[in-house]
């Protein structure tokens, strides 16, 4: 485990700060009025990719990140800074 401004990094996806992750995932698609299927043909993935992703079952890379945001017709950059002052938020 490594120590992350004083706390231990957890490896598991079901993080609090995965759920919102998630939920910010799920939020910005919900907006862009898009079925994670039509998500999923935009980034050249399957739809069960993203149900997981969402779900906080599979951890999403920098790269699908990005790809996710333009397929949301997100500013990935910022999309992460709203991620980032949830994260904030948390009691740490």
């Amino acid at each position: 485990m490594r120590i992350y401004r004083n706390r231990e990094m957890r490896k598991s996806v079901y993080s609090e700060e995965g759920r919102l992750l998630a939920e910010s995932l799920t939020e910005a698609r919900k907006r862009a009025g898009m079925h994670q299927a039509d998500v999923a043909a935009k980034m050249g993935s399957d739809q069960t990719v993203i149900s997981n992703i969402e779900r906080g079952h599979r951890r999403i890379d920098a790269i699908e990140f990005f790809e996710f945001a333009n397929a949301v017709d997100c500013d990935p950059v910022e999309l992460y800074r709203s991620i980032v002052e949830k994260w904030r938020g948390l009691p740490r």
